[in-house]
C-alpha cells in the first residue's frame, strides 16, 4: 500500500518537527479518531494503515526518562507522550477482537492490516514499559487471538493451488496471528526469558529514538552514524543466540517497523526541510539494510527451506485448543516472519543495499518450493515489491515452469492483487465464496424506538425576502436554474450556465442576504456550461459534463480560493460518465464530493457513483478522483439505471441516492467516504405510463436518540391507489440490506393531495420535516414518537401562507432547517430560483 493517502501536510501536523513533543497533542487527537472509527465501525483499509504508521511512529519516538538506582533489570521506563498505557491498552482489546465478521474477496486483506495494526500496538506497550499484564488479560487476549485463528480454519477452502485473493491474505493472517500470540507472551507474569529478550529490544528502541529526537533538532551526519553504530551492537547478542533463534524475528520485525516509521518522516518532509529528510531517509536506509542482512543470515539453506512444510495437521490445532491460543510459533512461522519483513524494507530501500545472495535466495524459493504456498508467494511477493531493476529478475523465472504449476499466471495473479491494493483496497463484496445468500434480515422494532417527545408547536406564518437576482447585472439575459443553501443556511448559491453567484445571509433578524462572490465560466461558449452545484459550510462544488470544480469559501474575505479542476472525462471510453448530480460533505480539513450519473458498459446503462476528494491544506485546495467503488458490489445494484439525486447524511456516515428506477439506495461510509457493505435500499412501485418522476428526493436525519431516519418525496401518478398511495414517507434505515418493519415507516397520508412533491429536509433534532412541492407551496409537519411504532407525524400538517416561485429544477439542498445558537430557536430556510427565500 502507498505510505501517502493523504497530503504531506496531514502527517506534518502529528509528525514532530519544531521539537520532540510539540505535536503530541495532535497525534494523540488523530489516533484517538482513528480508534473511534474502529470502534463505531466505520474503518476501512486506510484507517488501519494509517492507525499501524502512528503506532510505529509513536514506537520510534518514544524517549527515556532517568530509571532508579537497582533497576536495571527492567526495560527502561518511558516518559509519557502523545499515547498513553491505558489507550494502548484499550486498542489492544478492541483490535484483537473481530472487527471483520464476513467473508469476501477483500475480507481477508482487512483482516491483515487489523492483525499488523494489533502487533505494531502489542511492541508500543512493551516500549512503554509495560511488562506483565494481569492472568484475566492476558487470558483474554489469547483467547480472542484463538477465534480469530479459528475463524481463518473455517473459511472455505480451494481445492487447488491457484492463487486467489483471500487466500493469499489468510495466509499472512495466520502468520501474524501467531506472531501477535507469541509476542504477548512476553506480558505473561514468570517469562523470565522473554522480559530479558524484549529488554534488549527496549534499549534498540531507545537508541533509534535518538535519531527521532535528532530529526527535530538537526543532527550532523556523524551522531548519526554513532546512534546506528549502537543498534548494531545491542543486536549482536541476539543474533548469536541460538537458542533464541526464533524470537530474532521480533528484533526484524522491531527494526522494520522503525524503517518504515522513519522513510514515512522523510516522504513527508520532502519538499519541506531537505537536510532533515536526508538524515530520516539515510537512517532508514541503514537500518533497514542492516535488517536485510540479518534476514540473509538467519534463513535456512534452500534445501532445508524446502523441507519445511506449512501447519495443518489436526493435532496441532488441537494443542492450540488446550493452550487457549492459535498454534504454536515453530519454523514455519519463523521463515515467514523473515520473508514478510524482507517483504516490507523491498519497498523502501535502495537498490544497492539490497544483497544479491537475497535476491538470488528468492528467485529460487519461487522455482524450486512447490510445496509451500506461503513462501513461494511470499518471495514474489518480495520481487515484485523491489525496485524496477530488481523486477528484472522476474523474467527469468517466468519462462520456467515447473510440473503442475504455472508461475507465469502466479506472478500476473499477485502482481494484480499488490498494484489494486497499492492504491486503494478492493471495495468489500458479497462475491461467491461457497456461502448461500441468507434471506434478508427484519429491523428489530423495539431496537428502533424512541422515547417519547412533545411535538412541536408551528404556525402558517412566515416571511418572504426577495433578492432582486434579475435586477443584478450579473444575471442579465441569462437565468438561473438551480439553487441551494450551506448546512448552517450561512450561505446560498444561485446557478446559471456560464457563472455562480454565492450570498451571505447576514445576523439581523429577518436575515438579509448580500453579494459575496461570483465565479464566471471562461470555456468557449459550444462547450458545456455548468449543470449542478452544491455547498458545504466552507466550499462549493459546481459540475458540468466534463469537469468538476471546487471552490473555498473564505470567510475572512470577500474572495475565494479556487481548487484545481478535476475532469471527469476517463481514459477508456467504455467508462464515459453522464453526470446528472452531486452532494458535498465537509469534515475535518477534507472534502467528499460524490458525483453521480450514469455511464455505459459493454452496450447497457448503468448507474455510477464516483467520490473526489479536496484536501485543505495552509498552502492549497487539493481535488482529486477518490477510488471508492460504489457500483462494484455484487450484485450491481446499479446494472440498467442511474442515479438522479445524491446526498450525505448530516454527520457524513451515510450516502443516500435516487435512481432512474425510484430505488433509494443507502450506503453506510467508513470515516474516509468508503463503502462499508452492500446498501440499504427501498424501492416503491410507480405507473411509470403516468408518472414522469416516481421518487424525487431523499434526505436523511436522526431522531433524538440517534436513530437514522430517511425522507423520501414523490411524484404520484394518478393511478396511485394502485401502487400503496405512492406517497412520501420517513422509514428507519439500516447499514446494510434488511427489511423494514410497517411500524417504522409512516406514508404522509395527510398531505391529501396529487401534487408532486421536489424536495424534503428534517430538522436536526428530528422532530419535523418540511416538503415542498411544485408549485412552491411548503407543508410542514410535527413528529412524535410512541413507545410501540417509530417516528410518524402528529396532527394535521401545516401549509405556509407564503410561497415560492413555480419549481421546475429544484436542488435537493434548497429547503433547510436551521437552529439558531443564541436562542436555540428552529429556523426554516426556502430558496428559489426567482431569488425569492422564505424563513420561518
Amino acid at each position: 500500500m502507498s505510505r501517502l493517502k493523504r497530503p504531506a501536510d496531514w502527517y506534518q501536523t502529528w509528525m514532530p518537527h519544531d521539537g520532540p513533543s510539540v505535536d503530541d497533542g495532535k497525534r494523540r487527537q488523530v489516533a484517538v479518531a482513528l480508534h473511534d472509527a474502529i470502534r463505531s465501525n466505520t474503518f476501512d483499509p486506510q484507517t488501519l494503515h494509517e492507525l499501524s504508521q502512528i503506532l510505529d511512529h509513536e514506537c520510534f519516538c518514544r524517549r527515556p526518562k532517568t530509571v532508579a538506582v537497582g533497576e536495571t533489570s527492567a526495560p527502561p521506563a518511558t516518559e509519557s507522550q502523545a499515547l498513553t498505557v491505558e489507550w494502548t491498552t484499550q486498542l489492544v482489546q478492541d483490535l484483537s477482537g473481530p472487527l471483520i465478521r464476513s467473508v469476501y474477496s477483500s475480507s481477508n486483506y482487512q483482516r491483515e492490516l487489523q492483525y499488523r495494526a494489533l502487533l505494531s500496538s502489542l511492541i508500543l506497550q512493551g516500549v512503554q514499559g509495560v511488562t506483565s499484564f494481569q492472568d484475566d488479560q492476558y487470558h483474554v487476549l489469547q483467547d480472542s487471538l484463538r477465534k480469530r485463528s479459528g475463524e481463518l480454519q473455517l473459511q472455505p477452502r480451494q481445492a487447488d493451488d491457484a492463487p486467489s485473493r483471500e487466500r493469499f491474505h489468510r495466509l499472512q493472517c495466520s502468520y501474524l496471528l501467531v506472531a501477535a500470540a507469541e509476542y504477548a507472551k512476553r506480558f505473561r507474569q514468570n517469562r523470565t526469558w522473554m522480559l530479558s529478550l524484549m529488554s534488549r529490544t527496549t534499549s534498540i528502541v531507545f537508541a533509534l529514538g535518538g535519531i527521532g529526537v535528532a530529526l527535530s533538532t538537526g543532527v550532523g551526519a556523524i551522531d548519526l552514524h554513532a546512534i546506528v553504530k549502537v543498534v548494531d551492537e545491542s543486536l549482536k547478542p541476539l543474533w548469536e543466540a541460538p537458542d533464541e533463534r526464533y524470537k530474532n524475528v521480533f528484533v526484524v520485525l522491531l527494526l522494520t517497523r522503525v524503517a518504515l516509521a522513519l522513510q514515512l518522516y522523510a516522504d513527508v518532509h520532502l519538499d519541506r526541510e531537505p537536510a532533515e529528510t536526508s538524515v530520516a531517509r539515510r537512517s532508514a536506509q541503514d537500518v533497514a539494510a542492516r535488517a536485510l542482512d540479518e534476514i540473509l543470515s538467519l534463513l535456512p539453506a534452500s534445501d532445508a527451506l524446502a523441507r519445511i512444510s506449512p501447519p495443518g495437521d489436526l493435532w496441532g490445532d488441537f494443542l492450540a485448543f488446550l493452550n487457549r491460543g492459535p498454534r504454536d510459533f515453530d519454523e514455519y512461522f519463523y521463515v515467514y516472519g523473515l520473508l514478510d519483513c524482507a517483504t516490507q524494507l523491498a519497498r523502501i530501500v535502495q537498490q544497492s543495499r539490497i544483497p544479491a545472495e537475497l535476491q538470488s535466495r528468492m528467485r529460487r524459493v519461487v522455482v524450486e518450493n512447490r510445496a509451500n504456498l506461503g513462501f513461494r508467494w511470499k518471495a514474489i511477493e518480495f520481487l515484485l515489491s523491489c525496485p524496477e531493476k530488481m523486477k528484472d529478475g522476474l523474467k527469468d523465472v517466468r519462462s520456467i515452469r515447473p510440473a503442475g504449476r504455472d508461475i507465469q499466471s502466479e506472478i500476473d495473479v499477485l502482481s494484480r492483487y499488490l498494484s489494486e491494493e497499492d492504491g486503494t483496497s478492493p471495495i468489500p463484496s458479497r462475491e461467491s465464496l461457497g456461502i448461500v445468500s441468507q434471506p434478508l434480515r427484519e429491523i428489530s422494532v423495539q431496537g428502533w424506538l424512541d422515547d417519547s417527545f412533545e411535538a412541536l408547536q408551528i404556525t402558517k406564518e412566515a416571511g418572504a425576502l426577495k433578492i432582486g437576482l434579475k435586477q443584478d447585472r450579473l444575471f442579465r439575459g441569462t437565468a438561473c436554474y438551480s439553487a441551494g443553501l450551506s448546512p448552517d443556511c450561512s450561505s446560498a448559491y444561485f446557478l446559471a450556465k456560464r457563472l455562480v453567484a454565492v450570498y451571505s445571509f447576514g445576523q439581523s433578524q429577518p436575515p438579509a442576504l448580500d453579494a459575496r462572490c461570483t465565479f464566471r465560466d471562461r470555456r468557449p461558449e459550444d462547450a458545456s456550461g455548468n449543470q449542478e452545484a452544491a455547498m458545504s459550510n466552507g466550499f462549493l462544488a459546481v459540475l458540468s459534463k466534463t469537469d468538476l470544480t471546487m471552490y473555498q469559501l473564505l470567510h475572512s474575505s470577500p474572495e475565494a480560493t479556487r481548487g484545481k479542476v478535476c475532469s471527469l472525462e476517463p481514459s477508456s471510453t467504455d467508462d464515459m460518465l453522464d453526470p446528472k448530480c452531486l452532494a458535498v460533505h465537509e469534515a475535518d480539513r477534507r472534502v467528499w464530493v460524490a458525483v453521480g450519473g450514469r455511464t455505459s458498459q459493454d452496450g447497457s446503462i448503468c448507474g455510477v457513483i464516483r467520490m473526489y476528494r479536496a484536501d485543505v491544506t495552509d498552502k492549497a485546495l487539493h481535488l482529486s478522483p477518490y477510488r471508492t467503488g460504489f457500483d462494484q458490489a455484487t450484485p450491481k445494484v446499479l446494472h440498467n439505471d442511474f442515479v438522479r439525486t445524491l446526498g450525505f447524511s448530516p454527520d457524513g456516515s451515510r450516502l443516500v441516492c435516487v435512481t432512474n428506477s425510484s430505488r433509494v439506495l443507502c450506503w453506510r461510509l467508513s470515516n474516509n467516504a468508503r463503502p462499508r457493505l452492500a446498501p440499504f435500499m427501498i424501492e416503491k412501485h410507480f405507473t411509470t405510463g403516468t408518472c414522469a418522476r416516481g421518487m424525487t428526493s431523499a434526505a436523511m436525519f436522526s431522531t433524538p436518540s440517534q436513530k437514522p431516519y430517511i425522507l423520501c418525496t414523490t411524484s404520484p401518478s394518478t393511478e396511485r391507489s394502485r401502487n400503496d398511495g405512492e406517497w412520501s414517507f420517513i422509514s428507519a434505515v439500516a447499514d446494510s440490506p434488511a427489511l423494514v418493519p410497517k411500524k417504522l415507516t409512516h406514508s404522509l397520508y395527510a398531505l391529501q393531495r396529487d401534487q408532486e412533491m421536489t424536495a424534503g429536509a428534517a430538522s436536526p433534532r428530528g422532530d419535523a420535516i418540511a416538503l415542498l412541492d411544485k408549485d412552491g407551496f411548503l407543508t410542514l409537519f410535527p413528529l412524535a414518537a410512541e413507545q410501540d411504532r417509530g417516528l410518524h407525524s402528529e396532527g394535521k400538517p401545516i401549509v405556509l401562507k407564503e410561497r415560492l416561485s413555480t419549481q421546475i429544477g429544484s436542488s435537493a439542498t434548497c429547503l433547510r432547517f436551521h437552529v439558531l445558537p443564541a436562542t436555540d430557536e428552529l429556523w426554516l430556510y426556502a430558496l428559489d430560483c426567482e431569488a425569492l427565500a422564505l424563513w420561518k
